[in-house]
């Protein structure tokens, strides 16, 4: 297993990233909209990272001034994510298993006082060779972690089926390299390659992971890999 996760590029794969403009033609909000209009149960990791955010007191207060400035809809969320810095980090268990953990963090610029929030998790899963369901009332989501030898990137794949008909209505994609992560999503409304949307999001590396968060991370698996062997 441990020969499918190279440690040395898992390693060089945390990072900071944040969305650009010019090489996306959605938002993450684009995303969840478009998979919870076919089901409503579904809510993507920026949805999550919001709501934690509104959970810390500075971030909370420049979420109110947005919204008393710009009212509400699909406007105020992206104007939330244009602000909004994602973490993630991938390490190797004892298990060999990948363990990745995401966070999310507002940050402002110099011009509006350079505030900088807390960093918020938002996920921690573990992965193997095997495929991982996740499931909720009306649908599943198949995960399937890859690794294909020769190419420096783990992908992540996500198929959406409805339990009722087994029917896939989305597929996601999370490309990470070591220049960033490359997401794209397609919807399909009637069940078919006919009629669908193609929403892709480029975020390229912004900075090096956190020291700090990473140190913290890597403590808590110290401490969950002392657990098991008791």
């Amino acid at each position: 297993v441990r020969e499918s996760w190279p440690a040395e590029l898992v390693r060089d794969l945390c990072m900071i990233f944040k969305r650009d403009p010019a090489t996306s033609n959605a938002y993450a909000y684009d995303i969840d909209q478009s998979i919870r209009s076919l089901s409503a149960e579904c809510k993507g990791p920026m949805h999550h990272g919001l709501s934690l955010l509104a959970s810390d007191s500075g971030s909370r207060s420049i979420m109110s001034w947005i919204r008393q400035s710009m009212g509400y809809g699909a406007t105020i969320l992206i104007a939330y994510a244009k602000i909004t810095e994602s973490h993630v980090m991938f390490d190797l268990n004892s298990n060999n298993q990948l363990v990745v953990q995401y966070h999310v963090r507002m940050r402002l610029g110099q011009m509006l006082g350079g505030y900088k929030s807390n960093w918020r998790r938002v996920f921690r899963n573990v992965f193997d060779l095997q495929p991982t369901m996740l499931s909720t009332t009306d649908h599943d989501v198949y995960v399937i972690p890859e690794n294909k030898p020769g190419r420096e990137v783990l992908r992540v794949r996500l198929f959406y089926i409805f339990k009722a008909s087994g029917r896939c209505f989305c597929t996601r994609e999370y490309d990470f390299s070591r220049h960033g992560l490359y997401q794209s999503c397609q919807v399909f409304r009637d069940g078919s390659d006919v009629d669908y949307k193609n929403l892709f999001i480029n975020f390229p590396k912004s900075a090096d992971a956190d020291r700090e968060l990473v140190a913290l991370l890597e403590e808590d698996n110290e401490r969950e890999a002392l657990e098991g062997r008791e």
